[in-house]
């Protein structure tokens, strides 16, 4: 009995300390440890309620759009010295773009007969939910994206950047040569199915792309002044984040 007593007494209170951190999930107030770019907080009533944190915060909300973008990998994301100040691995930086809680989001796990719930939660969102979309769109093609040769072929410049009609693997491309000794170049797939292009062709179709897409010197003009724009903004922050 003495020894049981205490087990029971500890399993009761466990079970109301699920129940009620489950409750607080539920109305909007993450009881959890806090994610980065959040430091604890209370609310007028004196109850739990996260705050932003003034420093990483805006790091975080920069780190989310230049991600967005789709120019930058993860790894180079890492390398950027104005993201020092996080401390982010990549399996932390992985996880964090796919964490909804910085939309304003909390998803309450399913318990016992409860299935999954998902609440507008009452702490300030970091980024907006159209941001997040872009990440996770990101996030999907690197993910598909397959691994591309460690060395340049000039013969072959799109070897690994084709995609084969059959069964949607990277083309791999060599050469054959004819009777005469003359090299042919061709790409083909890479898993054996009979998906083979000749380089000319290929490179013909991917010319005429590029000339399709050629954007007009109205837009040119245009996207030299976001440009100019943007590095401007990078430098004075830069110089402030140093300061």
């Amino acid at each position: 009995m003495y020894l049981g007593i205490p087990e029971v007494d500890n399993k009761i209170r466990s079970n109301k300390v699920r129940t009620g951190m489950r409750q607080g999930l539920k109305e909007g107030r993450w009881n959890c440890s806090q994610p980065k770019g959040y430091i604890p907080g209370r609310d007028e009533q004196g109850k739990v309620l996260m705050q932003l944190d003034p420093i990483k915060a805006p790091l975080i909300k920069q780190l989310f759009t230049d991600f967005a973008v789709g120019t930058f990998s993860q790894s180079e994301i890492l390398k950027m010295p104005k993201y020092g100040l996080l401390g982010l691995s990549k399996s932390h930086l992985s996880r964090m773009l796919q964490f909804e809680i910085y939309t304003g989001i909390i998803k309450v796990p399913a318990y016992k007969d409860e299935p999954e719930q998902i609440v507008k939660g009452l702490h300030e969102p970091i980024i907006d939910e159209d941001t997040f979309n872009k990440v996770q769109i990101q996030l999907g093609l690197r993910k598909r994206q397959k691994q591309k040769p460690s060395k340049l072929n000039d013969n072959l410049p799109l070897r690994g950047f084709l995609e084969c009609q059959s069964c949607g693997g990277n083309l791999t491309g060599s050469a054959s040569r004819s009777k005469t000794g003359k090299k042919h170049y061709y790409y083909h797939c890479s898993n054996g199915c009979k998906e083979r292009i000749k380089v000319s062709d290929a490179h013909n179709a991917f010319n005429s792309l590029l000339n399709d897409i050629t954007p007009t010197e109205e837009v040119c003009e245009l996207f030299k002044a976001i440009l100019e724009d943007k590095y401007k903004s990078s430098a004075e922050s830069k110089h402030n984040q140093i300061h």
